[in-house]
């Protein structure tokens, strides 16, 4: 009877120190999930800001083609060639709207980086409640086991 006892602490020993590895590994993989998690949401920052400097970049281009277009009056008045004039201010526009159309592709850009890190944020927080139900279900059975070697 005392060695059936001592075979069933053995395996109880055993099995808890299963658990305890289980335990150490889920833990550890929380620590990366969550080192993983935090870079994804400084990420998303940063795109949040990219997407903000791409808006006053945006402004800026318009405020520089208002200031260009305000000047063209004062430009006519200077310049004794209107056809250089206006090959001047047409080119001006063209670089403008050059830049107006990179912009727009860069901010769509942003956005689909900005979509992406959403998705990745979204599947961290999905692994970690992951890892929250199976801690919780460890950390049931550990007391059963306990209650078990307790009785």
């Amino acid at each position: 009877l005392q060695r059936e006892a001592q075979e069933k602490h053995d395996e109880v020993q055993a099995s808890l120190l299963h658990t305890r590895e289980r335990f150490s590994a889920v833990s550890l993989q929380s620590e990366e999930l969550t080192e993983a998690l935090q870079r994804s949401r400084q990420d998303l920052s940063d795109c949040k800001l990219a997407e903000e400097l791409e808006a006053e970049l945006h402004a800026a281009v318009h405020a520089e083609l208002s200031k260009h277009i305000a000047s063209e009056e004062s430009l006519e008045q200077r310049l004794h060639d209107g056809e250089t004039k206006q090959l001047h201010v047409q080119q001006e526009l063209d670089q403008a709207l050059s830049t107006q159309i990179s912009l727009e592709e860069s901010l769509r850009e942003t956005k689909s980086a900005l979509l992406e890190q959403q998705e990745a944020v979204e599947k961290v927080e999905a692994l970690q409640r992951e890892l929250r139900e199976a801690q919780k279900n460890e950390a049931h059975d550990n007391a059963v086991q306990i209650s078990a070697l307790e009785a």
